[in-house]
């Protein structure tokens, strides 16, 4: 349990950190360079835009005043929190779950060493 807090956490944080320096990168950039599809400022807008769901990109599409209210000033990192945490939480279950079908079952691994030693 320990181990899987200390993973979501490394994660939280390392989401956040990249999704932030993207978007200051991008908030530095100029708007021609964002719009041209061969400049690398625009993989880096498609790459946050991606980075940015499942919480915090849609509430920038529906540009919802509340979430302007809310999460004005320095609060505004709450969300960006929130959405490393669920990209955490999701790669933690999918690679506990690829772990789990990879590994071989421990009833076959006992089946496969009673064949092996008979």
């Amino acid at each position: 349990m320990k181990r899987r807090t200390i993973s979501i956490a490394a994660m939280t944080v390392s989401h956040a950190v990249v999704t932030i320096l993207l978007t200051i990168t991008l908030l530095n950039a100029s708007p021609d360079a964002i719009d041209d599809p061969e400049n690398r400022i625009h993989t880096i807008l498609k790459v946050q835009q991606v980075l940015l769901w499942p919480v915090f990109r849609p509430f920038m599409i529906l540009d919802s005043r509340w979430f302007h209210d809310y999460f004005a000033g320095f609060m505004g990192i709450v969300p960006f929190l929130l959405n490393s945490l669920s990209w955490a939480i999701t790669l933690l279950i999918l690679w506990e779950w690829i772990q789990h079908k990879i590994r071989p079952n421990k009833q076959i691994q006992a089946i496969a060493a009673e064949r092996g030693s008979a």
